[in-house]
């Protein structure tokens, strides 16, 4: 489970990796002047905090491992979308410009704690 966690943080950063050096190489031709076409949908954290009773922790609650008393389960979620022109210079190539990269970008964040943990 942890190790899924990781997983999205991780390919979200090597498409936002690949799509910077793609944006370079293929916007070499357009304007120096011209403001690079990005949106960014950053949204509110959306936070919860729950109590739970140590003896009965409720089935929607994350498995705690030994020693651990409380937990922080977070949900990052994103979705990316480019989009682009092309320009054919002959039958069989063609060059392609980035012109909109629009991304949206979601936490959701609970924080499990025990019933009068301080």
């Amino acid at each position: 489970m942890l190790s899924q966690r990781f997983i999205a943080p991780s390919l979200l950063l090597k498409a936002l990796l690949i799509g910077c050096l793609s944006w370079s190489a293929l916007s070499c031709n357009r304007p120096q002047n011209e403001p690079p076409a990005v949106t960014i949908n950053k949204q509110r954290v959306n936070f919860a905090r729950r109590t739970f009773d140590p003896a009965q922790p409720p089935s929607d609650m994350p498995p705690l491992a030994e020693g651990e008393y409380a937990a922080c389960d977070s949900n990052f979620l994103s979705n990316a979308t480019v989009a682009g022109q092309s320009r054919q210079s002959d039958a069989t190539h063609a060059t392609i410009s980035v012109t909109h990269i629009k991304m949206d970008l979601h936490l959701n964040l609970t924080i499990w704690e025990p019933n009068g943990a301080t």
